[in-house]
């Protein structure tokens, strides 16, 4: 790998594309900071005809609420390719939490960088909630765009990761950027150590933060563990998402955990004791499992943080 300067990148010339896609952006009234690592030529792979300027507004307006977010997270020299939202599917989420809820809180901000992939959960509007993880480029073992619209990525430790709500444009974009990056891995003979395909970021530094360690040895973010937000929502429906910020969801639990007790205690006053204990287990239960499914996905972090001195960092070639 070849390192580049931060000031050639900078004096570097555009091609007709670029060009082309700044004076597009400027006709539309859409800005984005030209001092930013955009390879703008592959961030709008279709950006010619009236019918490309919603997709450019929505790609620009994106990219704008991620750049206070891309300050912290890119390393030297690592130049952002791709941006794309979607909603990671799951069969488990869709039966303890149900559909509507599971796509609210799978929303997911994709980042195709040079050097990597960085998802982040997101809000409906794409601004980052705080969970996030990286992929580096070897650990991919296929992509597959499927007839749904969907998009299946499989991993070197074998987990799939299927997400769906991307618009036809990503789609097609984003497995070949995937190819491209793939190749280039292979030639530059770069194959970054990885404990999981899919790395847990911290939500303060983002530094890696290794599977089952609850704490950043970067930064000193500490993180709760899925069991103690599981065994909280078994105390108290809807305690786990609160902590998890899953705030809209944890306010439904909590009417759902509210009409559990109402159908219980209306037992136990029938005289039914066996069958209101019962019914408040079952309630409290479910919550705690849906929970603990949600809370192993990645690291939710405590509003606590240790100090620490230590300043690791990771300097980035760009290839």
């Amino acid at each position: 790998m070849n390192d580049i300067p931060d000031e050639e990148i900078k004096v570097e010339a555009l091609t007709d594309d670029e060009s082309e896609i700044w004076e597009r952006l400027a006709d539309y009234g859409l800005h984005l900071n030209h001092d930013f690592p955009y390879q703008v030529d592959v961030l709008f792979p279709v950006f010619q005809g009236e019918e490309t300027r919603g997709d450019l507004r929505r790609k620009t307006e994106l990219l704008t609420r991620l750049e206070p977010t891309l300050e912290n997270l890119l390393l030297p020299n690592e130049r952002v390719y791709y941006v794309a939202r979607g909603v990671q599917q799951s069969a488990l989420e869709l039966i303890f939490v149900g559909a509507l809820w599971a796509s609210i809180i799978n929303q997911t901000v994709f980042i195709l960088t040079s050097l990597r992939i960085v998802m982040l959960r997101c809000n409906s509007r794409g601004t980052p909630a705080g969970v996030g993880w990286v992929v580096f480029y070897s650990e991919i073992r296929n992509i597959r765009s499927r007839l749904l619209g969907t998009l299946d990525i499989q991993l070197s430790d074998g987990k799939r990761l299927i997400f769906g709500g991307f618009s036809k444009v990503d789609r097609e974009a984003m497995p070949e950027i995937l190819a491209e990056r793939r190749q280039a891995y292979q030639e530059h003979g770069f194959a970054p150590e990885c404990d999981s395909s899919r790395q847990n970021l911290c939500c303060t530094c983002f530094a890696v933060v290794p599977d089952r360690k609850y704490e950043c040895e970067n930064c000193g973010q500490l993180f709760w563990r899925p069991t103690e937000l599981a065994g909280r929502s078994m105390l108290f429906p809807a305690w786990g998402d609160f902590l998890m910020k899953h705030y809209a969801l944890a306010i439904f639990e909590c009417f759902a955990g509210l009409i559990s007790w109402i159908l219980a205690l209306f037992a136990i006053w029938l005289g039914e004791i066996g069958t209101g204990f019962g019914i408040i287990l079952m309630a409290h239960g479910i919550d705690a499992f849906a929970t603990l499914i949600i809370a192993f996905k990645g690291h939710h972090p405590r509003p606590a943080r240790r100090r620490r001195a230590k300043n690791d960092s990771f300097d980035d070639d760009d290839f």
